[in-house]
């Protein structure tokens, strides 16, 4: 009986198509072919990218340019790229960097509108009645109150589903420590949470 998994389809097609891309990279007689694997790759991981920076903090308008220098860096390590790991935990790797980048960018900026003396934005209260939005906010709040790491693996555990083994792949820890920081997390997360909710 043929094996109709969606997910391993999809994870094998996209290994198929990388190692396609690999092996024509450097051949410009191929590009025509690298072109219709790129579109096959950005179709199919695209919005999953598009999530997951979301949900590492990345707002706004910047996903979209925080999203394209990830696809970039795919494709610029694309040569280097010998299928050891699974796909899916490639890209995650370079999201995680990519948002620290932006992060990192988004704290000097901030740093410069304060010494240069400019206001920044305000946002409303969210505080009265319980509704979707101020919901997704305390959701924010909550995350934004963990360290890096532990927000990280409660977002790949608990939000997008990945296995422990995954996990420990991505942050190149041991399972142990994967569920260790899980718990902290999730403590920590209900913490700020229900303080943001009680406010």
């Amino acid at each position: 009986m043929a094996n109709t998994n969606p997910n391993l389809a999809r994870t094998t097609l996209a290994m198929e198509v990388m190692k396609t891309v690999a092996s024509t990279h450097a051949l410009s007689s191929s590009t025509a072919e690298q072109e219709r694997a790129w579109v096959s790759i950005h179709r199919t991981y695209y919005p999953i990218a598009v999530a997951f920076l979301r949900k590492l903090g990345v707002r706004g308008n910047h996903v979209e340019d925080v999203c394209q220098d990830v696809f970039l860096q795919m494709y610029r390590y694309l040569p280097t790229f010998r299928g050891e790991a699974d796909l899916k935990t490639w890209m995650y790797r370079i999201c995680i960097s990519e948002a620290r980048r932006h992060r990192r960018k988004e704290r000097v900026s901030s740093l410069i509108t304060t010494l240069i003396g400019k206001d920044g934005p305000t946002e409303e209260s969210t505080r009265g009645d319980w509704n979707p939005e101020s919901a997704a906010k305390q959701v924010l709040a909550g995350l934004s109150a963990l360290p890096e790491r532990r927000r990280t693996i409660l977002i790949l555990f608990d939000m997008d589903g990945l296995s422990g083994a995954e996990i420990a792949e991505i942050m190149d820890c041991s399972v142990q420590s994967v569920w260790r920081e899980l718990h902290y997390a999730r403590a920590a997360f209900m913490e700020a949470f229900d303080s943001g909710s009680a406010s």
